[in-house]
């Protein structure tokens, strides 16, 4: 989500404009004073716009870091997957079915399809070789180092921390969305209120009726 959606800009704008001219407009303002809508409570009414106009944009912001957080993560999963999944492919070429190594290293059937469960096999596999002399010298000669794989742990971890971030951020935005819906929704309700009675209040005075955009179109 990259902007405030256009039902809520149309509102703030709409509600903004009659509340400024309604307090400002010397003609509009001696009738909806009548009303009750004096400057202070006009005054206070945009307030209330610009905070739910603030919550939007916050939300919007919110779901943007959250896509930053879920692509960057995505990017370095595709990358670890990709490099663990060769060497797993090395190391089956390299021991025999059944054999220590096989064994060790879980090299047995497919690997998982769920993100954090292939995290756990990859770190698993990684943490196997750096353990065992004899399964080391046999993945350096396949250009698996302790180097290779001290990096590939190192990454494992990263990207775990990057999902609980993704999480969190996630969690924020949908925070976000929450305190949006209950500000615009404040914002709609006064807003459908003013308009009804300001419409009764100037329904013979068209031209103050335009001028806070309540004018309907001919």
């Amino acid at each position: 989500m990259d902007s405030i959606p256009q039902h809520l800009v149309a509102l703030f704008a709409a509600a903004r404009i009659a509340y400024t001219n309604g307090r400002d407009n010397t003609d509009a303002q001696a009738i909806l004073f009548e009303y009750g809508y004096t400057p202070e409570r006009l005054t206070a009414l945009l307030a209330e716009v610009d905070a739910a106009e603030e919550e939007a944009e916050e939300m919007t912001d919110a779901y943007k870091v959250s896509g930053l957080a879920t692509q960057a993560m995505r990017a370095r999963y595709r990358a670890l997957r990709k490099l663990y999944m060769k060497h797993v492919k090395l190391m089956r070429a390299e021991f025999e079915e059944g054999s220590k190594g096989w064994r060790v290293l879980g090299l047995k059937g497919e690997r998982a399809r769920a993100t954090d469960r292939l995290l756990s096999q990859a770190d698993s596999f990684y943490r196997a070789l750096a353990l065992d002399p004899e399964l080391l010298a046999a993945s350096s000669g396949l250009t698996i180092d302790q180097a290779m794989i001290d990096a590939q742990r190192a990454e494992v971890e990263e990207i775990r921390k990057a999902l609980a971030d993704r999480t969190d951020k996630t969690g924020t935005a949908e925070g976000e969305t929450e305190e949006r819906d209950e500000a615009a929704d404040g914002v709609s309700e006064a807003w459908g209120r003013f308009r009804r009675i300001a419409r009764a209040a100037l329904e013979d005075d068209p031209k103050l009726l335009e001028v806070l955009g309540l004018k309907d179109p001919t």
